[in-house]
């Protein structure tokens, strides 16, 4: 008789999101400017598509019979996508505010 191992969710996909939210965040709150403010909003952007990465392969391993789900994941992602939402939010804020002033640094 086989053991088979059952499918867990892809942490790896949803631990890079979370960095690089945390990153998008830290960039726009130490650092000042548009130029930075754009960083910021593309690591947001970065930590999206790992979210849907993270989606997509957690919907793949779900198809099969023998899957377990994860309570971290299920918290992970509604985490990561606040903080990938508050690290677009704060890149975007940088840029408009250097666009109204009329200064792009």
């Amino acid at each position: 008789m086989e053991f088979v191992e059952p499918n867990k969710p892809p942490l790896t996909w949803l631990l890079v999101s979370l960095g690089l939210a945390v990153a998008g965040i830290v960039v726009a709150l130490i650092l000042d400017g548009a130029t930075i403010g754009l960083v910021a909003w593309i690591i947001g952007v970065l930590s999206i598509s790992a979210i849907a990465l993270f989606t997509a392969a957690d919907a793949k391993r779900q198809e099969s019979g023998w899957y377990t789900p994860s309570a971290f994941a299920d918290w992970g992602r509604r985490a990561a996508i606040i903080l990938a939402l508050v690290a677009v939010a704060a890149g975007a804020w940088l840029i408009a505010n250097d666009v109204a002033r009329g200064v792009w640094t």
